[in-house]
């Protein structure tokens, strides 16, 4: 996804043995990192016509206006569903850096953007913080349930600006004043079981562009709920909706289908930035029509097919875009999760995503029962 979250989709051998579903949660997993805002736009006082090409003591004249620098509201969405992780509070340490324009390309995978044309988010590499040039630490032992305010300097973000500068592939430079600057925030989460890191990005822009609004998290509205679907992919049965507080019900053996709602105010119009394909290849405005909107499905008990679904169809295809993902029980309530009346409960996420980092979640549960 572009700035997001990092997600990384193997394609294992058979040799290697059987791995659990990428949809099934069973070890310490971060789902989701959500930053409100998701992309911030500055007031950068002294900004050259060119900043890229300027003179050090003109870039040092930089200044950033702290009126213009938003708290940032970072939630993390972590697991850890193991027994030796029960009852020990996840927790996790943060440190930001500048985007390193030279570092490894992100994964592409799970309906992830690849655009050729240019933008910020080309520019955006997998480097961690562990070892960049320029890095603030910026707490340690935080508490995971639960949103955590991070404000970064003027100092830092010009510090960053700077550090974000990369040469094309026909000599001139670009990065982070002209194409946007990806801060990466790097979170390494410590449960009672086990240490993982994770990277969520927010899109820094030196000064507005023309006719530019700044990103709006998308959310789920409703999920709608269906027991089967048609040869031609219709709905099928009964249809409902999966509301918090009101599992559904499945039978060891059935399914069901989970549509989450989009609404069109969620696909929105926005403006990024795109290297010229003609000299003198510069970095100019684009209007991006409307988002790719994606779902990712998570559940500790059970499975999701697919577990990825997306707002569009991949460059070429065609047909109807569907976003509806299966819910499969597992094969027996050997170790599924049950709550004060006895019933087995499967924990379940929808997580959303857009094109310029934001992204919610809604969590809700599904009772697997025995059947007959």
């Amino acid at each position: 996804m572009k700035r997001a979250g990092l997600l990384l989709l193997l394609g294992l051998a058979p040799a290697c043995g059987n791995f659990a579903d990428p949809s099934t949660v069973v070890d310490l997993r971060v789902l989701a990192v959500e930053t409100d805002p998701s992309e911030v736009v500055l007031k950068v006082n002294g900004l050259p016509a060119d900043p890229l090409n300027a003179s050090l003591a003109t870039l040092e004249a930089i200044t950033i206006d702290p009126a213009s620098i938003p708290t940032i509201h970072l939630t993390p969405l972590v697991l850890d569903p193991r027994p030796a992780a029960a009852g020990v509070p996840i927790t996790y340490s943060l440190t930001a850096c500048p985007n390193d324009p030279y570092g490894a390309a992100p994964p592409a995978g799970g309906g992830g953007n690849v655009d050729p044309s240019g933008g910020a988010h080309t520019t955006v590499g997998s480097t961690l913080c562990d070892g960049a040039r320029v890095s603030w630490p910026l707490g340690d032992h935080i508490p995971a349930d639960g949103p955590h305010d991070v404000t970064l300097t003027p100092a830092q973000l010009l510090q960053a600006f700077q550090t974000d500068i990369y040469l094309d592939q026909y000599g001139r430079p670009h990065g982070g004043f002209d194409l946007g600057l990806p801060i990466n925030l790097e979170l390494t989460i410590t449960s009672g079981a086990g240490t993982t890191v994770a990277i969520k990005r927010v899109l820094f822009w030196a000064q507005p562009l023309p006719g530019q609004k700044v990103n709006v998290i998308p959310t789920i509205p409703q999920i709608v709920t269906y027991p089967d679907r048609t040869e031609d992919w219709a709905p099928l049965g009964t249809q409902g909706t999966l509301d918090a507080g009101t599992p559904a019900h499945v039978p060891l053996g059935g399914q069901l289908w989970l549509q989450p709602i989009l609404l069109d105010a969620e696909r929105e119009s926005y403006v990024t930035t795109v290297i010229e394909r003609d000299p003198p290849y510069l970095a100019v405005p684009d209007v991006v029509a409307h988002e790719r909107i994606r779902y990712a499905f998570y559940t500790t008990a059970g499975h999701f097919d697919p577990a990825r679904t997306v707002s569009e169809l991949a460059p070429g295809v065609t047909g109807t875009v569907h976003l509806e993902s299966r819910y499969v029980p597992p094969s027996s309530l050997d170790g599924v999760r049950t709550d004060a009346s006895g019933a087995a409960v499967a924990d379940v996420w929808i997580v959303v995503r857009d094109d310029r980092g934001g992204e919610s979640w809604v969590q809700r549960q599904i009772v697997v029962d025995p059947g007959p």
